[in-house]
Formats: structure tokens, C-alpha cells, sequence
């Protein structure tokens, strides 16, 4: 069977990709909302991740033949991040900006929705007043 051309094949968005995900599509996508909830803004794919812009403060690399979701935040959670979270799910060096966490588990979305709280406040807002009391205290240790 032939292949469409590149211009009839249907563009993907973010959701249909998450949905291909296999046990991790509803990790996925309420990610998604949770990331959404915080700011007005898209999704746009950069190479193989989806950067939420216009803020830049989390990205998504989808996997699809491994089946694997990673999230990308600010390199500033490594000091920010309580060690129960980090325990959960564990943060990887990234690329220029970025911290990398492999979701494997739906276990983990709590752990993520942390450690996105945390990149977006770090990006906007450099003094420890402004972050939440959980960031403060770790911050002020």
C-alpha cells in the first residue's frame, strides 16, 4: 500500500498524540489540562517537543513507538523540589533550559503537576515571596 504524500497526511495535534500512548494517555492529558489551567496559551512542536508558549515553562516529548512520555521544566527544580517529590518521580539534566521526568506511571501525575507548578513560578518570578509556602521553605533551607 502507498504511502499519502506529505501534504494529504493529517497534521497531528498534541492530543492525538497523546492519545497513542497506550496506559499513559489520561497521564497525558490531564497533564495536558493541568498545564492549560494555569495559562492561556498553545502548544507548539519544536522538533520532537511540544513547548507551551507564549511561556515556555513546560514541554512535552511523546515517544510514540516506545510509548513514553517526558516532561520537560525549568533546570531551576532541582533546588526547589521537596525530596518526597523527587522520590516519585525523579529529574533528569535537560537540554539548555530544561530538566527532563520520565512519566512512567500514573502514580507520577502528582509528582509532575509539582514540579510544572514549580518551572512556571520560577520563570515568572525570581524572589521567594512570590512562590507558593511549599516552594518557600525550600527555598529558605
Amino acid at each position: 500500500m502507498k504511502s499519502k504524500p506529505k501534504q494529504e497526511r493529517k497534521r497531528m495535534n498534541i492530543e492525538d498524540e497523546m492519545m497513542q500512548l497506550g496506559e499513559l494517555q489520561h497521564v497525558g492529558m490531564a497533564l495536558l489540562q493541568f498545564v492549560r489551567s494555569l495559562e492561556r496559551g498553545n502548544f507548539v512542536k519544536s522538533s520532537k517537543t511540544w513547548l507551551y508558549d507564549p511561556y515556555r515553562f513546560v514541554g512535552f516529548e511523546i515517544r510514540l513507538q516506545k510509548k513514553k512520555l517526558n516532561v520537560l521544566v525549568r533546570d531551576k527544580v532541582f533546588d526547589l523540589i521537596s525530596d518526597e517529590h523527587r522520590k516519585v518521580l525523579p529529574c533528569y539534566r535537560g537540554g539548555n533550559w530544561s530538566a527532563r521526568l520520565e512519566i512512567t506511571s500514573p502514580r507520577q501525575l502528582h509528582a509532575a503537576c509539582e514540579y510544572i507548578v514549580i518551572s512556571r513560578q520560577a520563570g515568572r518570578h525570581t524572589r521567594a515571596d512570590w512562590l507558593t509556602p511549599s516552594v518557600r521553605t525550600a527555598v529558605s533551607k
